[in-house]
């Protein structure tokens, strides 16, 4: 049976907790929410005055009312998505889309011997999406809970869920990162929501992951 992600990186020398630091910030400075697949239907982010570059324009009036300063807009937060129907649907029904776009990821903060050959192995994470990350139960929280801030916030005709809690069997690669971005509310953002880093506990059977989020400011 092949190893885990886990057990993998463990090789290098590193513990529970910095294997699933360096992961997960690995995962989220790689990879770009894209949408989320239901029913048959892709569902993007809609233009918005927080999007990136390519989605600002004359149709960012679509979502938020820009018409007047910052100050005001922030005061007086005026958003399509508030008046019209979005579709709903649970979690389990839902296929959440993202991109690799190059692995990229800091660990010069653990002083590591093997350093090249950790970001190697991290390089070689969009192949390994099959592959089970842990032979555990893994609970994940996001200690910071959902992002109130406007900005940033989806704008998606589909409700994208969001959870604080959330529990998988010996996910793959796959599974674990749709639910890393279940527990993130500001899916598409990585300004106004930002991943800072997680606690990791291993026990016999379980394993349990605390990430917190800086909301910005």
């Amino acid at each position: 049976m092949k190893n885990s992600i886990i057990e993998e990186m463990k090789e290098f020398g590193l513990d529970t907790n910095e294997a699933f630091n360096i992961l997960v910030k690995a995962i989220f400075r790689s990879t770009m929410f894209r949408g989320a697949e239901y029913d048959g239907t892709m569902y993007n982010e809609l233009p918005n005055i927080w999007g990136s570059a390519s989605e600002k324009g004359v149709e960012k009036k679509y979502c938020c009312n820009s018409d007047h300063s910052f100050a005001e807009y922030y005061e007086n937060a005026e958003c399509a998505m508030d008046v019209i129907d979005r579709v709903e649907a649970d979690f389990s029904d839902i296929q959440f889309c993202w991109d690799w776009e190059g692995v990229d990821c800091e660990i010069d903060e653990y002083e590591l011997e093997n350093e090249e050959a950790i970001l190697e192995y991290l390089e070689s994470l969009p192949d390994k999406e099959d592959q089970v990350v842990i032979d555990s139960i893994v609970t994940m929280r996001n200690d910071m809970g959902a992002n109130s801030d406007h900005r940033g916030s989806d704008h998606c005709l589909l409700v994208l869920p969001f959870t604080t809690r959330t529990q998988m069997k010996s996910p793959t690669l796959r599974e674990f990162i749709s639910h890393l971005y279940l527990l993130k509310s500001h899916k598409f953002d990585g300004w106004y929501e930002m991943y800072c880093r997680l606690s990791a506990k291993e026990l016999e059977y379980t394993c349990e992951l605390d990430l917190s989020f800086d909301h910005g400011s």
